[in-house]
């Protein structure tokens, strides 16, 4: 399309894309430069405000057009950055939020049990914790053992 307004997109997709390919020649190099490749996440946070740039400044053409730039063409690219903001958002929710919520909710589980002298486990869930929990979890000790 001619014209200046198509230059934002084709400009912020490059920068973004220099910085994506030195994560992936950097990640290439092996265990020595991958352990300070922290930053992947941030890399897909970029890539999400990337997206929601362009269809901000695609569709902001539906509203005022004084070039008479193609409408279909704003549709077009403007639905590309809707479809990419979303499917990298369900990347990061699957990859980066899904795998926390795992952790954590492993270390909640782990935190509430505790393992006696003859390794039976007791679930800290069944006791309330009050003044008397630990007679109370001294009571539960006993009838195990």
């Amino acid at each position: 399309m001619p014209g200046g307004h198509s230059t934002f997109f084709g400009l912020l997709n490059t920068f973004v894309h220099i910085i994506m390919y030195t994560y992936y020649m950097l990640a290439a190099m092996g265990p020595e430069v991958q352990k300070y490749l922290w930053w992947k996440k941030y890399l897909t946070m970029l890539q999400m405000v990337q997206f929601v740039g362009i269809f901000t400044h695609c569709f902001q053409l539906i509203f005022h057009n004084p070039c008479n730039y193609s409408i279909i063409f704003v549709y077009w690219i403007g639905g590309h950055g809707v479809l990419f903001y979303f499917l990298f958002r369900n990347f990061y929710q699957q990859a980066y939020k899904a795998k926390a919520k795992a952790e954590n909710k492993k270390q909640q589980q782990q935190q509430q049990t505790l393992v006696d002298a003859n390794e039976n486990v007791i679930e800290w869930n069944k006791f309330e914790m009050k003044r008397d929990s630990i007679t109370q979890l001294n009571k539960a000790l006993a009838k195990h053992l």
